[in-house]
Protein backbone atom coordinates (compact mmCIF):
# COMPACT_ATOMS: atom_id res chain seq x y z
CA UNK A 1 0.00 0.00 0.00
CA UNK A 2 0.88 3.45 -1.13
CA UNK A 3 0.13 6.75 1.59
CA UNK A 4 -1.55 8.64 -1.39
CA UNK A 5 -0.53 12.76 -2.11
CA UNK A 6 -3.85 13.74 -1.29
CA UNK A 7 -3.45 11.56 2.06
CA UNK A 8 0.18 13.01 2.65
CA UNK A 9 -1.57 17.14 1.91
CA UNK A 10 -3.92 16.17 4.54
CA UNK A 11 -1.01 15.07 7.01
CA UNK A 12 0.52 18.20 6.25
CA UNK A 13 -2.47 20.47 6.86
CA UNK A 14 -3.04 19.04 10.01
CA UNK A 15 0.52 19.92 11.06
CA UNK A 16 0.38 23.07 9.73
CA UNK A 17 -3.31 23.89 11.40
CA UNK A 18 -3.73 22.50 14.47
CA UNK A 19 -0.18 20.56 15.76
CA UNK A 20 2.07 22.07 18.25
CA UNK A 21 4.57 24.49 16.48
CA UNK A 22 7.83 22.02 16.98
CA UNK A 23 6.27 18.73 15.68
CA UNK A 24 5.33 21.15 12.35
CA UNK A 25 8.51 22.66 12.57
CA UNK A 26 10.31 19.46 12.73
CA UNK A 27 7.96 17.39 10.36
CA UNK A 28 9.02 20.53 7.73
CA UNK A 29 12.98 19.74 8.30
CA UNK A 30 12.66 16.01 8.13
CA UNK A 31 9.96 15.49 5.75
CA UNK A 32 9.85 18.83 3.21
CA UNK A 33 14.00 18.86 3.44
CA UNK A 34 14.08 22.55 5.02
CA UNK A 35 16.54 24.45 6.81
CA UNK A 36 16.76 23.15 10.91
CA UNK A 37 17.11 26.73 11.76
CA UNK A 38 13.69 27.51 12.25
CA UNK A 39 13.09 24.04 14.18
CA UNK A 40 15.85 25.02 16.67
CA UNK A 41 14.42 28.08 16.71
CA UNK A 42 11.35 26.95 18.25
CA UNK A 43 12.51 24.07 20.09
CA UNK A 44 14.80 26.97 21.66
CA UNK A 45 11.36 28.61 23.29
CA UNK A 46 11.23 25.66 25.24
CA UNK A 47 14.02 25.48 27.19
CA UNK A 48 13.85 27.05 30.63
CA UNK A 49 16.61 29.12 32.20
CA UNK A 50 18.36 26.01 33.79
CA UNK A 51 19.41 24.13 30.52
CA UNK A 52 16.29 21.76 30.65
CA UNK A 53 13.42 21.69 28.71
CA UNK A 54 9.33 22.04 29.40
CA UNK A 55 6.20 21.64 27.99
CA UNK A 56 7.26 19.06 25.22
CA UNK A 57 5.97 16.10 26.42
CA UNK A 58 2.11 16.48 26.23
CA UNK A 59 0.83 13.65 28.32
CA UNK A 60 2.42 15.73 31.28
CA UNK A 61 0.84 18.88 32.26
CA UNK A 62 3.78 20.12 34.44
CA UNK A 63 5.32 23.64 32.29
CA UNK A 64 8.94 23.48 33.53
CA UNK A 65 11.62 21.88 33.83
CA UNK A 66 12.37 18.27 34.32
CA UNK A 67 14.27 15.24 32.53
CA UNK A 68 11.24 13.50 30.83
CA UNK A 69 10.11 16.70 28.89
CA UNK A 70 14.08 17.08 28.11
CA UNK A 71 13.82 14.03 26.42
CA UNK A 72 11.31 14.77 24.22
CA UNK A 73 13.67 17.49 23.29
CA UNK A 74 16.29 15.54 22.51
CA UNK A 75 14.18 13.09 20.64
CA UNK A 76 13.56 16.22 18.13
CA UNK A 77 17.60 17.16 18.43
CA UNK A 78 18.30 13.88 17.20
CA UNK A 79 15.97 14.55 14.13
CA UNK A 80 17.53 17.62 13.37
CA UNK A 81 20.89 16.94 14.29
CA UNK A 82 22.23 20.37 14.84
CA UNK A 83 26.03 21.22 15.54
CA UNK A 84 27.52 21.14 19.07
CA UNK A 85 27.70 25.06 18.70
CA UNK A 86 24.55 25.54 18.67
CA UNK A 87 23.01 27.67 21.84
CA UNK A 88 20.34 25.02 22.43
CA UNK A 89 22.94 22.02 22.91
CA UNK A 90 25.47 24.34 25.00
CA UNK A 91 23.08 24.77 27.63
CA UNK A 92 21.60 21.55 27.30
CA UNK A 93 25.18 19.34 28.07
CA UNK A 94 25.39 20.94 31.54
CA UNK A 95 21.88 20.69 32.51
CA UNK A 96 22.41 16.86 31.74
CA UNK A 97 25.62 16.45 33.69
CA UNK A 98 24.56 18.25 36.51
CA UNK A 99 21.46 16.00 37.16
CA UNK A 100 23.60 12.53 36.51
CA UNK A 101 24.15 10.82 39.71
CA UNK A 102 27.85 9.28 39.14
CA UNK A 103 26.80 7.06 42.34
CA UNK A 104 23.71 5.33 41.37
CA UNK A 105 25.25 5.31 37.44
CA UNK A 106 21.92 6.99 35.95
CA UNK A 107 20.06 10.39 36.33
CA UNK A 108 18.08 11.10 39.10
CA UNK A 109 14.27 11.06 39.04
CA UNK A 110 13.14 11.97 35.32
CA UNK A 111 10.33 13.23 36.86
CA UNK A 112 9.68 16.46 39.76
CA UNK A 113 7.55 16.24 43.05
CA UNK A 114 5.24 19.74 41.63
CA UNK A 115 4.10 16.99 38.37
CA UNK A 116 1.69 15.63 40.71
CA UNK A 117 0.49 19.33 41.08
CA UNK A 118 -0.70 19.60 37.20
CA UNK A 119 -2.76 17.34 35.05
CA UNK A 120 -0.57 14.25 33.60
CA UNK A 121 -1.59 10.89 32.82
CA UNK A 122 -1.37 7.75 35.40
CA UNK A 123 2.34 6.73 34.39
CA UNK A 124 3.77 10.15 35.02
CA UNK A 125 2.93 10.11 38.72
CA UNK A 126 5.58 11.39 40.73
CA UNK A 127 6.69 8.75 43.18
CA UNK A 128 10.24 8.79 45.36
CA UNK A 129 12.24 6.84 43.56
CA UNK A 130 15.32 5.05 45.17
CA UNK A 131 17.71 3.91 44.12
CA UNK A 132 20.04 2.16 46.48
CA UNK A 133 23.83 2.72 46.55
CA UNK A 134 25.19 -0.57 44.44
CA UNK A 135 27.46 -2.37 46.41
CA UNK A 136 29.24 -3.77 43.49
CA UNK A 137 29.63 -2.48 39.36
CA UNK A 138 27.59 -5.91 38.99
CA UNK A 139 24.47 -4.36 41.03
CA UNK A 140 24.85 -1.33 39.15
CA UNK A 141 24.80 -2.46 35.51
CA UNK A 142 21.96 -4.74 37.12
CA UNK A 143 19.97 -1.36 38.63
CA UNK A 144 20.50 0.46 35.59
CA UNK A 145 16.61 1.15 33.72
CA UNK A 146 17.50 2.19 30.17
CA UNK A 147 14.69 4.28 29.53
CA UNK A 148 15.47 7.55 29.44
CA UNK A 149 18.72 7.02 30.56
CA UNK A 150 20.37 5.48 27.60
CA UNK A 151 18.69 8.25 25.09
CA UNK A 152 20.48 10.77 27.53
CA UNK A 153 23.50 8.77 27.30
CA UNK A 154 22.92 9.12 23.77
CA UNK A 155 23.26 12.45 23.23
CA UNK A 156 26.03 13.19 25.21
CA UNK A 157 27.78 11.29 23.32
CA UNK A 158 26.48 12.90 20.26
CA UNK A 159 27.88 16.02 21.33
CA UNK A 160 30.87 14.64 23.11
CA UNK A 161 32.97 17.88 22.16
CA UNK A 162 31.29 19.53 25.20
CA UNK A 163 32.07 15.93 27.75
CA UNK A 164 34.83 16.03 29.45
CA UNK A 165 36.28 12.32 28.42
CA UNK A 166 36.06 10.50 31.56
CA UNK A 167 32.91 11.95 32.79
CA UNK A 168 31.77 10.42 29.11
CA UNK A 169 33.22 7.29 29.30
CA UNK A 170 31.97 6.79 32.71
CA UNK A 171 28.76 6.91 31.25
CA UNK A 172 28.57 5.86 28.21
CA UNK A 173 30.28 2.36 29.39
CA UNK A 174 27.30 1.66 31.37
CA UNK A 175 24.21 1.22 28.78
CA UNK A 176 27.15 -0.93 27.11
CA UNK A 177 27.28 -3.41 29.47
CA UNK A 178 23.69 -3.65 29.70
CA UNK A 179 22.85 -4.41 26.61
CA UNK A 180 25.06 -7.57 27.15
CA UNK A 181 23.40 -9.10 30.14
CA UNK A 182 19.99 -11.00 29.99
CA UNK A 183 17.79 -8.44 30.93
CA UNK A 184 13.96 -7.99 29.41
CA UNK A 185 14.03 -4.99 26.83
CA UNK A 186 10.69 -3.50 27.25
CA UNK A 187 9.44 -1.20 24.08
CA UNK A 188 10.42 1.95 26.20
CA UNK A 189 14.01 0.20 27.12
CA UNK A 190 14.47 -0.65 23.25
CA UNK A 191 13.94 2.71 21.91
CA UNK A 192 16.42 4.77 23.89
CA UNK A 193 19.19 1.93 23.44
CA UNK A 194 18.54 2.39 19.79
CA UNK A 195 18.89 5.98 20.33
CA UNK A 196 22.01 5.58 22.02
CA UNK A 197 23.98 2.63 19.95
CA UNK A 198 22.77 5.12 16.83
CA UNK A 199 24.46 8.13 18.18
CA UNK A 200 27.58 6.04 18.34
CA UNK A 201 30.60 6.19 15.59
CA UNK A 202 32.60 3.16 15.97
CA UNK A 203 30.98 1.23 13.97
CA UNK A 204 32.32 -2.49 14.91
CA UNK A 205 31.10 -2.01 18.64
CA UNK A 206 27.32 -0.51 16.61
CA UNK A 207 27.10 -3.81 15.05
CA UNK A 208 27.90 -5.57 18.11
CA UNK A 209 25.33 -4.17 20.54
CA UNK A 210 22.67 -3.98 17.80
CA UNK A 211 23.22 -8.36 17.49
CA UNK A 212 22.95 -8.62 21.50
CA UNK A 213 19.61 -5.76 21.15
CA UNK A 214 18.28 -8.15 18.05
CA UNK A 215 18.16 -11.01 20.69
CA UNK A 216 16.00 -9.52 23.21
CA UNK A 217 13.55 -7.51 20.15
CA UNK A 218 10.40 -9.90 20.91
CA UNK A 219 9.69 -8.20 24.13
CA UNK A 220 9.83 -4.86 22.73
CA UNK A 221 7.45 -4.81 20.07
CA UNK A 222 3.55 -6.55 19.78
CA UNK A 223 4.48 -8.93 16.99
CA UNK A 224 0.46 -10.05 17.43
CA UNK A 225 -1.09 -8.06 14.37
CA UNK A 226 -4.61 -8.61 15.96
CA UNK A 227 -3.79 -6.50 18.63
CA UNK A 228 -2.51 -3.94 16.99
CA UNK A 229 -5.73 -1.78 17.88
CA UNK A 230 -5.40 -2.23 20.92
CA UNK A 231 -4.01 0.51 23.35
CA UNK A 232 -0.77 1.65 23.84
CA UNK A 233 0.72 -0.99 21.66
CA UNK A 234 4.08 -0.69 19.83
CA UNK A 235 3.98 -2.25 16.32
CA UNK A 236 7.51 -3.05 14.52
CA UNK A 237 7.42 0.17 13.22
CA UNK A 238 7.94 2.05 16.43
CA UNK A 239 11.42 0.57 16.71
CA UNK A 240 11.99 -0.43 13.46
CA UNK A 241 11.53 2.96 11.46
CA UNK A 242 13.83 2.61 7.72
CA UNK A 243 14.57 -0.61 6.01
CA UNK A 244 18.24 0.23 7.06
CA UNK A 245 17.95 -0.81 10.68
CA UNK A 246 19.76 -3.83 11.84
CA UNK A 247 16.42 -5.60 13.15
CA UNK A 248 14.60 -5.83 9.58
CA UNK A 249 15.59 -8.32 7.93
CA UNK A 250 14.18 -10.67 10.32
CA UNK A 251 11.04 -8.92 11.05
CA UNK A 252 10.63 -7.38 7.45
CA UNK A 253 7.09 -9.37 6.67
CA UNK A 254 5.44 -8.27 10.14
CA UNK A 255 6.79 -4.20 9.13
CA UNK A 256 5.53 -4.05 5.64
CA UNK A 257 2.24 -5.32 7.32
CA UNK A 258 2.49 -2.66 10.21
CA UNK A 259 3.33 -0.33 6.90
CA UNK A 260 -0.47 -1.37 5.63
CA UNK A 261 -1.79 -0.78 8.85
CA UNK A 262 -0.22 2.73 9.22
CA UNK A 263 -1.38 4.16 6.43
CA UNK A 264 -4.96 1.90 6.59
CA UNK A 265 -5.67 4.15 9.68
CA UNK A 266 -4.92 7.77 9.23
CA UNK A 267 -7.97 9.54 10.10
CA UNK A 268 -10.00 11.81 7.81
CA UNK A 269 -8.17 14.80 9.15
CA UNK A 270 -4.62 13.45 7.87
CA UNK A 271 -3.71 12.67 11.34
CA UNK A 272 -3.24 9.57 13.46
CA UNK A 273 -5.08 9.60 16.81
CA UNK A 274 -3.20 8.17 20.03
CA UNK A 275 -5.23 4.56 20.98
CA UNK A 276 -4.82 5.79 24.79
CA UNK A 277 -6.37 8.05 27.46
CA UNK A 278 -6.42 10.37 29.87
CA UNK A 279 -7.63 13.03 32.27
CA UNK A 280 -11.46 14.94 32.01
CA UNK A 281 -12.90 15.00 28.71
CA UNK A 282 -12.14 18.94 27.52
CA UNK A 283 -8.48 18.75 28.91
CA UNK A 284 -7.90 15.06 26.79
CA UNK A 285 -9.02 16.96 23.75
CA UNK A 286 -6.22 19.68 24.10
CA UNK A 287 -3.60 17.15 24.84
CA UNK A 288 -4.83 14.33 22.13
CA UNK A 289 -3.95 17.24 19.17
CA UNK A 290 -0.72 17.80 20.62
CA UNK A 291 -0.36 13.92 20.59
CA UNK A 292 -1.91 13.74 17.04
CA UNK A 293 0.91 15.38 15.59
CA UNK A 294 3.18 13.84 17.53
CA UNK A 295 1.85 10.41 15.86
CA UNK A 296 1.43 12.01 12.48
CA UNK A 297 5.37 13.16 12.45
CA UNK A 298 6.18 9.73 13.54
CA UNK A 299 4.20 7.66 10.77
CA UNK A 300 4.31 10.08 7.67
CA UNK A 301 9.05 9.81 8.95
CA UNK A 302 8.29 5.76 8.25
CA UNK A 303 6.38 6.12 5.76
CA UNK A 304 8.84 8.03 3.86
CA UNK A 305 11.56 6.17 5.11
CA UNK A 306 10.01 3.22 3.33
CA UNK A 307 9.23 4.69 0.49
CA UNK A 308 5.56 4.12 1.54
CA UNK A 309 4.42 8.04 -0.25
CA UNK A 310 3.27 8.85 -3.44
CA UNK A 311 4.32 12.17 -3.73
CA UNK A 312 7.92 11.66 -1.90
Amino acid sequence: MILSADAFERAYSYMKDTAADIECAVFETVILGKSSEEAMNILEKYQCEDGGFGKLDYDLGYPNSCLRHTESACRHIFRINPSYEHPVIKRLIPYLLQNYNYTIGQWNNILVPEVNEYPHAMWYTYIENIINKPKSRKQLIEQYNPTTNAALAGILYRYKELVPEKILHSIISIPIEKVYTSYTSLPYDMKSMLYFVQALDDNELKNNLCSHLLEKADNSMNLDESEWKNDYTTGPCNIITSPTHSFYEKYKLLVEHHLNFIIETQQEDGSWTPDWRWGDAEYWEIVKKKLQGVLTLRNISVLKNFGRIECI
